[in-house]
């Protein structure tokens, strides 16, 4: 239902947030050890001209002069200069250095693939092979996708049921990854038991699935005369038309937003514009089909009504002929 969307999606929020920041305290880390490294440098250069140098006297505590101090300054050698501790807090401030600024060396098992199958492969750095710049704008893109994913799976797997407006239909499994270090590297979403007798009928005083709505609502006029649904509202289709007039959500999200916001995370996510507008065709044809009507031929046959005025579209849309629609819809084979 709603409380497990909002659940998961505040959830997979926190765990972005927390590699982000995750991300921000190893920047931190790397500059400060870099400053070190080099403090530690200037230091152990400094200290070595002053081993060469001649002995200075003492400085007592009443501002006397003490004599007959080592080359040290103090007969009790605290401040005695260490070079191989000089020595050894660059090795270290540099290895640590580096491991910070490498901290996802482990190898990725899992790709970071959004739903409904669209993978794409990663390395631990994003890019093999790629740019420093290119690498980390890849990096800090992940979050990103994960965080993306949920209008998607809303779109495609929520809708308005009585009890609430944002109701998810389906079950989901979230794998989230992360390297040694805690930084996101990857997410995979599994979704299963989808409600699909939705499409064909659902309870008075609800809705189909949102994207339905929100390409009727929210497509351009160009993208809406490509997919054939120009000048079409809910009221048009079967599989949408409501007798109580249920055409809109009750918790105040207006369809055209929600389109919006798919949109811009199929383009985070991947998708080009061409496979957008072949998932969105899918979607209209659909929306035609659900139209359809037939004509009795004898007495257990029929045939697709000819004049019904979505048929075109269907056919258009679904790249079929009219015999091959007629053979899915209207035969049964018995094996």
């Amino acid at each position: 239902g709603a409380g497990k969307t909002v659940t998961a999606k505040f959830l997979m929020q926190y765990l972005a947030a927390l590699s982000q920041r995750r991300v921000g305290k190893m920047k931190e880390r790397v500059e400060e050890e870099k400053e070190n490294a080099v403090y530690a440098r200037s230091s152990s250069v400094g200290v070595g001209a002053l081993s060469s140098a001649p002995p200075a006297p003492s400085v007592s505590s009443s501002g006397g002069n003490r004599g007959g101090g080592n080359s040290n300054g103090r007969s009790d050698g605290r401040y005695k200069p260490r070079m191989s501790h000089f020595g050894t807090a660059v090795d270290t401030a540099t290895a640590n250095a580096y491991r910070s600024a490498h901290p996802c060396t482990s190898p990725v098992r899992s790709p970071i693939r959004s739903s409904y199958g669209h993978v794409m492969p990663t390395s631990p750095t994003g890019h093999e092979g790629g740019s420093g710049s290119a690498k980390k704008t890849f990096s800090s893109s992940i979050e990103q996708q994960v965080l993306e994913s949920n209008p998607i799976l809303e779109s495609f797997g929520n809708a308005r049921t009585i009890r609430n407006d944002n109701s998810s239909r389906f079950g989901k499994f979230i794998k989230i990854n992360f390297c040694d270090a805690g930084t996101l590297i990857g997410a995979s979403i599994e979704t299963y038991l989808l409600e699909k007798v939705r499409l064909i009928s659902h309870a008075d005083g609800e809705r189909n699935y949102h994207i339905f709505y929100e390409l009727l609502a929210g497509a351009s006029s160009s993208d809406q005369k490509k997919l054939m649904i120009d000048y079409a509202s809910p009221e048009d289709f079967v599989m949408t038309r409501s007798p109580s007039g249920t055409y809109h959500r009750r918790d105040g999200v207006h369809d055209e937003h929600t389109y919006r916001e798919l949109k811009t995370a199929m383009n985070v996510m991947g998708f080009d514009s061409e496979e957008q507008l072949d998932i969105f065709e899918i979607v209209s044809a659909l929306l035609h089909l659900s139209n359809l009507t037939f004509v009795e031929r004898g007495h257990d046959e029929c045939l697709l009504n000819e004049e019904n005025y979505s048929l075109e579209a269907a056919l258009e849309l679904c790249g079929v002929t009219l015999d091959a629609l007629e053979a899915a819809l209207c035969s049964v084979v018995i094996e």
